[in-house]
This record gives C-alpha cells, sequence and structure tokens, in this order.
C-alpha cells in the first residue's frame, strides 16, 4: 500500500520532493507522466511520486491529470498526500489543489511552499526571499495562488515547519515544496521512532560539502535551462571543462570529452519554445548517448529531463539519494543497462554547484573517451 503519494507538475522538482522519503528500506518510486500509472508499478511501493508535466499546459490540462490519478487510485485512503507546487509559484497551483481537495476529500488545505534553509520564508501571505542565495528577488504574494481557504501559515525556520506539521489534522492536504516534503519526513521519522539520519533535512548544509564523495563516470551533463542560475552554473563550469554548445538544442557533432562531457542549450538564430528546444536537445544527446553509454547522467531543467527519458524511454525509476542538498540520484534502466541519473531544478544551487559536482566524478580509464559499438537511440 502506498503511504505517501506526492503529485508534481515538474519531473525535477517531482524527484526533490520525494527523495526527502528515501532511505534504506523505502521504496520511492517516481512515475514521469500519469499514462504510466497502473498497479503493477506501485505493487510494493512506499512512497509514490506522480509527475504530471503540467506547469507549461492549460489549466483545464492539468485538473484532467489529477482526475486521472483519482481514478486510478483511492486517494482518500493513502494516509498522506501532497502538492508539490514550484517554490517561487509557477504553474496552475490554485486549480490542481482545488481539484485534487475535492476528489481526495480533504477538507484541510495547507500551503508552505516555504524552503527556509534556501533563505524562502512566509510572511503575512508573502513568500519572502531572505540573503542573496534565495533566488527570489521580490516577495511573491500567496493568497491568489491557492484555493480561497487554505491556510497560508507564516513560516521563518525549520522549526516552524515542524511544530505546523506536529499540531495540523491527521488528514490535511499538505501543498508546498522541498521545505515541507523534508519537514514532513522529519516529523514522521521521529513519530515512529526512526531515524532517517539526512543532514540535509535537519539543518542548513555547507554548499561545499557534499553527501557523497564520488559519482560514477563518464558523467554527461545536459544543461538545458535557461535559468539565470543555471547558466551562470555552466559559464563556471567552463572555467576548467570544456563545454559543447547546441543553439535550440542542435548539435550533430556531440563527442565524449573526458570524464566529464557537457552539453548546453544555447539561443539560436531564431526563438523557440523551451519545449521544442528540449526536445531537440535530447536528440541531439542522446544519439551521442548511445555510443559512450556513460555510467551517471546530470540533466538540468524538468522539460529536457522529460525528453532525454523519453528518448530513452525510462518512464519509471527509484530514487536513492541524494548526491548533495537538493539533487536526487535515481537508479532507472537505459537501452544499454543501469544509469544513475541526477536532476537539478533550474533555479536552484550556487555558482560552482555543477564544478563541485564535476571534481566527483570517478571513472576508469578503459571507459574513456571511445565510443561503445551500439547505434544511436
Amino acid at each position: 500500500m502506498v503511504d505517501i503519494l506526492i503529485i508534481a507538475d515538474d519531473l525535477t522538482g517531482a524527484l526533490d520532493s520525494a527523495v526527502a522519503f528515501a532511505h534504506p528500506g523505502a521504496v520511492v518510486r517516481v512515475l514521469r507522466d500519469v499514462d504510466h500509472l497502473t498497479a503493477d508499478v506501485t505493487a510494493g511501493v512506499d512512497v509514490l511520486c506522480i509527475n504530471t508535466n503540467s506547469r507549461e499546459g492549460s489549466a483545464a490540462q492539468a485538473v484532467d491529470k489529477i482526475r486521472t490519478i483519482a481514478q486510478r487510485l483511492d486517494l482518500a485512503s493513502i494516509p498522506t498526500l501532497i502538492k508539490k507546487v514550484d517554490s517561487r509559484l509557477k504553474g496552475h497551483i490554485k486549480a490542481e489543489t482545488a481539484a485534487l481537495a475535492d476528489l481526495s476529500g480533504r477538507t484541510d488545505i495547507i500551503a508552505v511552499p516555504a524552503i527556509p534553509d534556501m533563505g524562502r520564508i512566509q510572511k503575512n501571505g508573502f513568500l519572502v526571499g531572505v540573503g542573496s542565495g534565495s533566488g527570489l528577488a521580490n516577495p511573491c504574494t500567496m493568497t491568489d495562488k491557492f484555493p480561497d481557504d487554505s491556510v497560508i501559515p507564516d513560516v521563518d525556520d525549520l522549526d516552524d515547519l515542524d511544530r505546523l506539521i506536529a499540531l495540523a489534522p491527521k488528514a490535511s492536504l499538505w501543498v508546498g515544496a522541498r521545505g515541507l516534503a523534508f519537514a514532513l519526513a522529519r516529523v514522521m521519522a521521529r513519530l515512529s521512532a526512526q531515524s532517517l539520519e539526512r543532514p540535509s533535512a535537519h539543518k542548513k548544509t555547507d554548499p561545499q560539502k557534499s553527501e557523497f564523495t564520488s559519482l560514477h563516470g563518464p558523467l554527461w551533463v545536459a544543461v538545458g535551462s535557461r535559468d539565470p542560475i543555471t547558466v551562470a552554473q555552466a559559464e563556471q563550469l567552463a572555467r576548467t571543462h570544456p563545454i559543447q554548445m547546441a543553439p535550440n538544442g542542435v548539435n550533430s557533432e556531440v563527442h565524449q570529452t573526458g570524464a566529464v562531457t557537457t552539453l548546453q542549450l544555447t539561443k539560436g538564430a531564431f526563438d523557440i519554445s523551451g519545449y521544442e528546444a528540449g526536445r531537440q536537445l535530447s536528440t541531439s544527446l542522446c544519439a551521442a548517448l548511445g555510443q559512450y553509454r556513460p555510467r551517471t547522467l546530470l540533466v538540468c531543467g524538468g522539460e529536457t529531463a522529460n525528453a532525454i527519458l523519453d528518448r530513452l524511454e525510462i518512464n519509471t525509476f527509484d530514487v536513492i539519494t541524494e548526491v548533495c542538498e537538493g539533487l536526487p540520484l535515481c537508479r532507472g534502466i537505459a537501452p544499454w543497462g543501469p544509469i544513475d541519473i541526477v536532476t537539478k531544478s533550474g533555479g536552484f544551487g550556487d555558482v560552482n554547484l555543477l564544478t563541485r559536482l564535476a571534481h566527483l566524478v570517478e571513472c576508469e580509464q578503459d571507459d574513456l573517451p571511445k565510443s561503445a559499438n551500439s547505434e544511436s537511440l
């Protein structure tokens, strides 16, 4: 039986919250789309996270995805229900939350998109950034983003989150981001007298430190997000590692450049949608992935991750742990075998994040720089 259900509108956000519940013995499964929701994939799963992939579509389409989930799962019987939303309040939050509350029978809606350990707090109905690393230049009003009967509490720190969860009605509909997911995991662990032993869930972590000491190489990095934060991270990475550019996602000569290979989406001669650019980047990248068969793939941006996983035909995968705070590591099956997949939201992390990850790569010499004898995907 599924104990925790997370419904997200974006893949990287889905993973960012699902990883809060990953610990030894727990099966945390992510479905890339509602279409993959069947009894087979939910069997033996403790935490199920479904990506509706609806942030960029219409509100009506987003609500239809929620209805489909309700037709395939008994939402009322699932103890903990979480609507994962963008921490900067993008997407069709109000429509999706209202539909989910109605279809699940939840009457207590608690809106907590705050991530205190990233400097994003809630004050008087506003989401406010504190400090230069918050990623919020201006306060965001919350009252028009959630159903009218939602509770929007003030949240200044992690203790506020923990107290809120401990005192909330048992069958609440939780609406929030990464900060809420980790707070729920903390409180649940406490109540069950089990320790998850996850430093990033309990306190601010030093961004110079990683829970991982190494990543399996070769590592391929796909920079599909055009968020200024990710662009700055790629610029920093380029100081120590070569980056191949793909205008509007197109590069027909992608090749492995060493232990770390990076392909970055850049502006082309004409404007195209983010969706189309992500698709073209996935085509360019996967043609080379089929040749070189990397052990680990790091993807920046939800649309890009979806497009690449489409090409690799990876529709479900299990969340294992975090490489570092905010970067979940999952395991899936690519056409050539198992692959570790790390995802990063476009607006997440400090400027040196990608560079630090590149330094974690451990690679056997035999893996470089030849290609495998396989057809392109």
